[in-house]
């Protein structure tokens, strides 16, 4: 089950309605140090962005 039905569900001890979306993301690494190019990235900031 997707985190934004368990956020609405109620099944986050923090959960805070109504829920900011943006908070993924995913992408390969395009513009880092040397030894990060190319890598895949995924995963969320855990923090509201709005």
């Amino acid at each position: 089950m997707h985190s934004p039905v368990k956020n609405v569900l109620g099944r986050f001890a923090y959960t805070t309605l109504p829920p900011a979306p943006g908070r993924d993301f995913a992408g390969i690494v395009v513009c880092a140090p040397q030894e990060l190019l190319g890598q895949a990235v995924w995963g969320s900031s855990g923090k509201p962005l709005a």
